[in-house]
Order: structure tokens, then C-alpha cells, then sequence
């Protein structure tokens, strides 16, 4: 996330107070300036001559040149160097100033300048500026000129780390943003995709119907809804009459396309709070809920109707149908009803084909 300076500075509370503050702490005050601006003329007469003698050194370290990469990268550092170079012995120190050592940090950071070659950088500039200082001037007064430029190097120095490690700390909040945004995704991703398991798991794969199992879940509801709000419940069993030998003279995948068939009449036929399943091979299963035998029976003769009229002819199948209606009064379970239904189809099965046996 890019910042500018101004947000920055915000974040930091560097104000005029804040400033004068931590000049307190680094004891930089008037002095200082003072002594500092003694040296503004020949700073300024060699400003060119320190930057190049600087980066001439630095590009001799293979970490620091890496980081450089290019000729217009170095010719930006360096123009940058130069200001700063200029600016130490300016005599200005307040908002404007540290706008720029804010700047610094925000740079070295971006470059991925680590905090022990920006340690080294500073201490090449103090001895290349403590050289030109020491050259032809009295010691004593030396002295007292390099103590005020330690004071400064090191109150910059702390604006610098401060911004990198706020710079730090906001990657860093930024990647955990990021890290939170992709597991809540993937969260979103695995919630639906158990959904979608669950649903496979109580789903035929061919017909696209219920299976056995949602089958079951199914008439538990049910049979509890039907003595709670004491309804009946009619459970319709059938199934392909010749099924065996469609496949085996025409193949599966004419059984197949049969399947597929009854799957689909059964979709359009059942109401919502009804259920149709494929219970395996060619046996099918209906549940009509709060539905006697008379609404089984007109159900189930409208599924042979249906059926005969989309059939392939050359198929030569029929079906067998078996009902069996749970009276609110009775106590059969979910498994006896189940079974009944089933003896039904095969009473069924015993008489020519498309028969209904309740």
C-alpha cells in the first residue's frame, strides 16, 4: 500500500511540538545551527565531490550495487544525496526537513535497503563530511562542528528507522488483511463445496433423483411430521418390467436412456413436498406426503400414462407399481410401510405389465 508523506507524518504526530521535542531529546538547539551553517560554504563547494567519492564506494559493495540496479536509479539517489548533503548545513530543521528524512526512509524501505547498509551508508557520509570538516579548520573548533553533525546524523537517523519500521508494520497489516480476505474465501469455497458433497452424497448420479439414503432422511421427517399433525403418507414402489433384458439386447446405454427417462417424469410430476428417488438397478420409490390412497393411486396412473407415452415402443418395457398409504391411526414404521410397498410391486409384477397394486 503506498502512503504519501503528509498521511504518514499524521500517523507519526510529527508537529512543530513533537519536533522541537525531539531535537530536546538529541540536545540540538541553536548551537548547532549554528555551528553548523559555519561549514555551509565549503559543504556546498564539495557537495559534488562527496556524492561521487560516496557511491564510487558504495557500488564497490555487490549488495549495495544489486539494490541500485541502473544508471537512472543512481542518478536519482544521487541527486537525492546531494539535497540531503546540502540540507545538513542549511540551517532549516523543522516540517520541511523532516518531510524529507520521512521520504528517505520511505525510499530505502521500497528499495530494499536493509538497516545495517543504511548504518553503513551513514557511517561512509559522516567520515567522508568529518574529512572535508577537519581538513583545514582549528581542531577545537572541529570538534564542536562534528558533534553538532553527530546530533543531527542521529536525530535523522531515528526518522528514518521510525518510517521503516511503521512502513514495516503497515506491509504487514496489509498482508494480514490480505491473508484474512483469502481464508475467508477459502472458507466461502470449502462451505460450498461440502454443500455440494452433501448434495452429491443424497443424489443418483444418472437421473439426477434423490438416492436411497435422502430416501431414508426423507420418511424419518415425514412419518414424525404425519403423527404430529396426524396426516397420511403414501410411499409408491416400482420398477422396470424386462429391465434385464433391454440391457442385455440393447445394451446399457439404451438402459441408461430409459432410467434418464422416468427420472425426468418423476422431476415433473412430484411436488415439493413430495420426493422421487432412484433407489438402485431399475427400482424407483415415490413418497407423496399428507396423501391417501385415492391421491397415490391418480399419481401413480398418471406416471404409467406418462411413461407409455414417452417410451421407445421397441423397448418393449412396462413398469410395476406397488402403494402402500400409511393411515394417521396406524402404527406402522418407516420400515414396515417401506416393505409393504415393495410386496405391493411385486403383486404387481405377477399381473401384465403397467399394473398398480395398493
Amino acid at each position: 500500500m503506498k502512503f504519501n508523506v503528509d498521511s504518514l507524518a499524521a500517523q507519526m504526530g510529527l508537529n512543530e511540538l513533537e519536533i522541537s521535542h525531539r531535537k530536546d531529546l538529541f540536545e540540538f538547539g541553536r548551537d548547532d545551527v549554528y555551528n553548523l551553517k559555519k561549514i555551509k560554504e565549503i559543504i556546498n563547494q564539495n557537495v559534488d565531490v562527496i556524492v561521487d567519492e560516496f557511491y564510487e564506494n558504495q557500488l564497490s559493495n555487490p549488495d549495495i550495487k544489486l539494490i541500485i540496479g541502473d544508471e537512472e536509479t543512481l542518478r536519482r539517489l544521487m541527486s537525492a544525496q546531494r539535497s540531503y548533503i546540502v540540507s545538513l548545513v542549511g540551517g532549516e530543521y523543522g516540517i520541511s526537513y523532516i518531510n524529507h528524512r520521512l521520504r528517505i526512509g520511505q525510499v530505502h524501505k521500497r528499495i530494499g535497503v536493509s538497516p545495517k547498509l543504511y548504518m553503513s551508508s551513514m557511517r561512509l557520509l559522516r567520515k567522508l563530511l568529518v574529512d572535508l570538516i577537519t581538513r583545514d579548520g582549528p581542531e577545537s573548533k572541529c570538534q564542536l562542528i562534528i558533534l553538532s553533525l553527530d546530533k543531527l546524523l542521529a536525530f535523522d537517523t531515528a526518522l528514518v528507522f521510525e518510517t521503516y519500521t511503521l512502513s514495516l508494520a503497515m506491509d504487514l497489516e496489509n498482508s494480514k488483511t490480505k491473508v484474512e480476505e483469502y481464508a475467508k474465501s477459502l472458507e466461502k469455497i470449502v462451505a460450498q463445496r461440502t454443500e455440494e458433497l452433501a448434495e452429491l452424497s443424497l443424489k443418483d448420479p444418472l437421473t439426477e433423483l434423490p438416492n436411497r439414503r435422502a430416501l431414508t432422511e426423507f420418511l424419518n421427517r415425514k412419518f414424525a411430521s404425519t403423527l404430529r399433525y396426524n396426516e397420511c403418507i403414501s410411499i409408491i414402489y416400482f420398477d422396470v418390467d424386462n429391465f434385464k433384458l433391454l440391457n442385455d439386447t440393447c445394451g446399457h446405454e439404451e438402459g441408461d436412456h430409459l432410467l434418464m427417462l422416468i427420472g425426468s417424469i418423476l422431476a415433473k410430476n412430484v411436488r415439493t413436498d413430495d420426493i422421487a428417488c432412484r433407489l438402485g438397478g431399475d427400482e424407483f420409490c415415490v413418497v407423496l406426503g399428507n396423501s391417501d390412497a385415492e391421491a397415490s393411486l391418480v399419481f401413480s396412473e398418471r406416471l404409467i400414462s406418462d411413461f407409455e407415452a414417452q417410451v421407445n415402443k421397441e423397448w418393449a418395457t412396462s413398469i410395476s407399481v406397488g402403494i402402500f398409504c400409511k393411515e394417521p391411526e396406524s402404527s406402522v414404521s418407516e420400515t414396515e410401510a417401506f416393505k409393504n410397498a415393495d410386496d405391493a410391486m411385486y403383486e404387481a409384477k405377477k399381473i401384465s405389465g403397467n399394473a398398480i397394486v395398493t
